[in-house]
């Protein structure tokens, strides 16, 4: 597991949905095994549950693009979490403003509900 610690850094920006995306957090790979997925969401759920209810976890293990658009939505490594709510998404993104996954400084986002949604049909 790695957890998430601490760093100098302002990398978070305002929620605008109760979608938070954290770009590449998983190096995705041929050797990419379940127990690397796994661990990530135990360590998301750990590190990002507390601040709001979560309602869904999801790990992108491929380039996931907008079927309306086509555009690029998720990268593959991207982590999702789905708050039940705006204010938990904004607690998270408040909360990981300069924080490190893994070594690296989280880059987080948020994902248009509608867009979302789309995805999950």
């Amino acid at each position: 597991m790695h957890p998430i610690s601490g760093a100098v850094g302002n990398l978070g920006g305002q929620a605008t949905s109760r979608i938070v995306r954290f770009a590449q957090i998983v190096r995705v790979g041929p050797n990419t095994t379940k127990d690397e997925y796994t661990d990530v969401i135990e360590d998301m759920k750990g590190g990002c549950g507390d601040f709001g209810k979560l309602d869904a976890v999801y790990i992108a293990s491929a380039d996931v693009h907008d079927p309306s658009t086509q555009g690029l939505v998720l990268a593959a490594g991207d982590v999702c979490l789905e708050y039940s709510d705006l204010g938990g998404a904004e607690a998270c993104m408040n909360g990981m403003k300069g924080r490190k996954y893994d070594g690296q400084v989280v880059h987080m986002s948020s994902v248009d509900e509608e867009t979302w949604q789309n995805l999950a049909k």
